[in-house]
């Protein structure tokens, strides 16, 4: 017990540090991180014993030329013997420069007593960077990167997670870009990237709880933290309210469309330095549930916030 009290005492200092040098976006935005935490942390893969598919595409700064577009793809099971195994892919654009990448995991889960475990993951896989110079417009005569229509730069990129939880508490703490320097950014170098995640969730009722959460995205010299709150209605109906640190306001709603599948929207509304750009950013998110390699679990899977 009381190592659980100090792990939560070094999550609440770690989150005031971030809260008080909160000031911009690290690696690609996403309002509706407790859908997309296999992008960030490989842990998350041993999380479920279903087979688990999640789609995310993200529109932001809606209404401007050239405005960054998200896409997410996580599947994720946990497989009897082996341990839990996922895949990531995604797609994000900025504006004239593409980031795509692609990445399995794998995680190890130990299990202390009914409701407490430890888990620890790794990921493994590409990231792609291209930019398209016929396309930008440069104050000075001397080239940002090297002269061609087309600049690409492929490399090979690593995580590391880990995640705790007990009884309703999860925390998760996870690197990503692991090889890359913590305090360089250029055309050629991803900086490496720290999250961290705390959320419990309290059972109001039968038909009704209450799931807030914090997240932590940090590259060294960017920082930027979530706060959200979700409530889940009769296991069907989910509705949010957050605050990303000195950037949006937002809100969600979701819903079960059938006992296999459900879905989420978000809306940011923008109130940092962005809002000059647009006021608003939406999210949606598809979530799917299968059975999965376990035999021993009875009955049909079913699709959860």
């Amino acid at each position: 017990m009381k190592n659980i009290f100090k792990i939560l005492l070094i999550t609440v200092l770690m989150f005031g540090w971030a809260i008080n040098n909160a000031t911009a976006q690290t690696d690609y935005q996403c309002t509706n991180y407790m859908h997309n935490q296999l992008a960030v942390n490989p842990a998350f893969a041993a999380s479920s014993k279903d087979i688990n598919i999640a789609l995310l595409g993200r529109s932001q700064w809606t209404g401007m030329s050239n405005s960054p577009q998200s896409f997410t793809l996580d599947a994720y099971t946990f497989v009897p013997s082996i341990g839990g195994v996922g895949i990531t892919m995604y797609r994000d654009k900025l504006g004239y420069e593409l980031n795509t990448a692609a990445k399995i995991s794998y995680a190890y889960k130990l299990k202390f007593a009914d409701s407490t475990n430890l888990t620890f993951g790794l990921s493994a896989g590409i990231t792609s960077r291209s930019i398209d110079l016929d396309q930008m417009v440069f104050e000075s005569n001397e080239p940002l990167v090297s002269s061609g229509s087309l600049e690409s730069k492929i490399k090979p990129d690593f995580g590391f997670g880990a995640r705790f939880m007990w009884k309703k508490l999860d925390l998760q703490f996870s690197a990503t870009h692991i090889s890359s320097k913590l305090d360089v950014y250029d055309y050629n170098n991803i900086p490496r990237h720290l999250y961290g995640m705390a959320s419990y969730t309290f059972r109001m009722s039968k038909k009704f709880s209450l799931t807030p959460s914090v997240f932590l995205k940090s590259n060294s010299k960017l920082n930027q933290v979530d706060v959200n709150v979700r409530s889940l209605i009769d296991e069907r109906f989910m509705f949010g309210l957050g605050y990303r640190i000195n950037e949006a306001a937002i809100i969600a709603l979701g819903m079960k469309i059938t006992d296999n599948i459900s879905f989420v929207y978000s809306y940011d509304y923008v109130t940092g330095s962005s809002k000059a750009l647009s006021r608003s950013n939406h999210e949606i998110v598809l979530i799917g549930r299968l059975n999965g390699f376990n035999k021993s679990v009875k009955g049909k899977s079913k699709a959860s916030f």
